[in-house]
Order: structure tokens, then C-alpha cells, then sequence
């Protein structure tokens, strides 16, 4: 299982985004800090337990401003794993 994961992507329209990210975490292994960086700008959270690896939920956070006609990245990082995984990643949007 990987501890990070990347994408690019390019923003015609800038402005304020929040940040919603969608996980799946068993009650046993909660308790991971998951770090965010999109288009330089960190965030972080604690990925807690859903109820199961594929009892998906959303987490909201922001928000960060990004300038209209960017290429950014998105990297989402286990910066801890106090068990023996993370988290299960679904997605990452920005949301107006």
C-alpha cells in the first residue's frame, strides 16, 4: 500500500476553495495524520475511523485561494500510521 499519492491538474478559475476529501478508515487504525498540499498550500487532518475500508466519508477543510490559469499539484501524505494503514483514499475536490 502506498503512503502518498499525487496528481496535477490545471484551475482556469481561481479564487477561495475548500477542500473535501473522501476516506474509508477502519476503527483500528484511526488515529493517522494525513497532510495535504495543493498548489503549494498545506492542510492537515486526522483520518478517524468510518467504520469499515469501504464505509466511505467526507472531511472538509480550508479554505485556500488559488490563482485563475495555474498548473498545480495535489499530494495527500500519511505523515503518521500509528497502525498499519492510513487511510482508504476515494478522492480530493475543491469545492467553491
Amino acid at each position: 500500500l502506498a503512503s502518498s499519492a499525487t496528481r496535477e491538474f490545471a484551475v482556469k478559475k481561481g479564487g477561495s476553495f475548500k477542500v473535501e476529501v473522501e476516506y474509508a478508515c477502519e476503527e483500528d487504525s484511526s488515529g493517522a495524520t494525513i497532510g495535504l498540499s495543493i498548489a503549494g498550500k498545506a492542510l492537515e487532518f486526522e483520518a478517524k475511523g468510518t467504520g469499515g475500508w469501504s464505509s466511505f466519508k467526507k472531511v472538509t477543510l480550508g479554505p485556500i485561494e488559488i490563482d485563475s490559469d495555474t498548473k498545480a499539484t495535489a499530494m495527500v501524505v500519511a505523515k503518521s500510521k500509528p497502525k498499519y494503514a492510513a487511510m482508504n483514499l476515494r478522492s480530493v475536490r475543491l469545492v467553491k
